[in-house]
């Protein structure tokens, strides 16, 4: 679940709704509202300058100070303080190498680390034989990325995480937007099913607010038979019980997410060591599409590359 003490400053413009709500939008996206308290103080097309707070599925906007009530039409929503928000459209190239060959969007991001402490590796704890199934929550999962720096490859995530065993599925776990980003996020989750994972979105309640603790749940206790290591990828409390629950019967549940950002109770529930998406940058994160032929196939010298 994405924390709501995330936050960003934008400058946007705001068009009034039918129903009252002055509307916009991220380049990702996401549906951002201004604050209900200070809705009256924006008119409809003005440029103001936000302070955005995140929630799963929407943003909430305080406002801070008006640039202009007259923006040119080619005025673009503009993040203040750090690189824009990656919408899923660009994450496209994380399973399939065959679209495109343009580099992805260039963006601040953290240096690897050198780590200050010993640094496991999935294959130094998960031995031969076992069977291993990785659970992710999206929303969660985008914003560890968006902590660490980077973003993942999720193909390259489910390798990474069998380590010396055998993978018996990945999960993930995404609340529906489609409705707002009907081409992308669609292609996004095809690619991802296309690619072996299990998805499953939902509407977000009425809150926004979007939980799949009970879907994993359902999920993983099902599937206790067919494996020995689950992961998650995630940070929400409510997965402590079902840490609990797998242990209780055998299963070893590791964690991964940004480092000091892992939910205390998550944390003190789960497999030791830690897993912290800082230290495994080299392995986890999205490469460049590989070299293209005209034919879209790459050569064997291409990848050789």
């Amino acid at each position: 679940m994405m924390s709501d003490t995330i936050e960003e400053e934008w400058e946007l413009v705001f068009h009034e709704q039918d129903d009252g709500r002055r509307v916009s939008r991220l380049p990702s996206g996401k549906v951002v509202l201004v604050d209900l308290a200070e809705r009256d103080r924006v008119q409809d097309g003005e440029l103001w300058q936000v302070r955005v707070l995140h929630h799963d599925a929407y943003a909430i906007a305080h406002l801070i100070d008006l640039v202009t009530d007259t923006p040119g039409p080619d005025v673009a929503a503009r993040r203040l303080d750090g690189p824009e928000e990656m919408a899923e459209e660009e994450m496209l190239d994380v399973v399939v190498r065959s679209r495109g060959t343009a580099e992805p969007r260039a963006r601040e991001r953290r240096e690897p680390r050198e780590a200050a402490h010993w640094v496991a590796k999935p294959d130094e704890v998960i031995r031969p034989g076992e069977r291993v199934a990785v659970f992710i929550d999206g929303a969660s999962a985008d914003q560890a990325c968006r902590e660490a720096g980077f973003w993942f490859d999720y193909v390259r995530l489910l390798q990474w995480a069998r380590g010396a065993g055998t993978l018996h599925g990945g999960y993930y776990y995404a609340p529906d937007r489609r409705g707002e980003l009907e081409s992308q996020q669609q292609r996004f989750l095809d690619l991802l099913t296309h690619n072996g994972f299990i998805v499953h979105v939902k509407q977000p309640r009425r809150d926004a607010r979007t939980s799949f603790s009970t879907e994993m749940a359902i999920d993983a206790l099902d599937a206790a038979r067919s494996f020995e290591v689950a992961w998650f990828v995630g940070n929400d409390p409510d997965l402590t019980r079902l840490a609990d629950v797998l242990r209780a019967r055998g299963k070893r549940v590791y964690s991964l997410y940004s480092d000091g950002a892992l939910s205390r109770e998550l944390g003190a529930v789960v497999n030791k060591p830690l897993f912290h998406l800082e230290d495994h940058v080299a392995d986890l994160e999205r490469r460049a599409p590989a070299p293209q032929r005209e034919n879209g196939v790459s050569s064997a010298s291409d990848e050789e590359e």
